[in-house]
């Protein structure tokens, strides 16, 4: 699955929580936005900026699997409903003699 990069917003804040000094004081987390769909993936498990970058796209794409699957079961369960409600024709048989 490939994600345009137009389509995604980044922002930095810091992580916060326990873990030290490091965290109350650099920009380490990661939110990204995909603004088609609206889907927000955060990481803020990493010290680096850029391996919690990576960690929100990775987050970010399998987000989107789901939801593309569950579009596709979707489908699936709607083209079986709609063969169950198929009229099949008329039951009556006419036999030659």
């Amino acid at each position: 699955m490939t994600i345009d990069p137009a389509d995604l917003r980044f922002e930095t804040l810091r992580a916060g929580g326990p873990g030290g000094q490091h965290q109350n004081t650099t920009d380490s987390a990661v939110r990204v936005l995909h603004r088609p769909t609206g889907l927000v993936a955060t990481a803020r498990d990493e010290r680096s900026q850029h391996r919690n970058k990576a960690l929100a796209l990775r987050r970010l794409e399998a987000m989107l699997r789901h939801l593309e699957v569950e579009k596709q079961e979707a489908a699936k369960s709607g083209r079986f409903i709609a063969n169950r409600t198929i009229e099949r024709g008329n039951e009556v048989k006419s036999f030659k003699l």
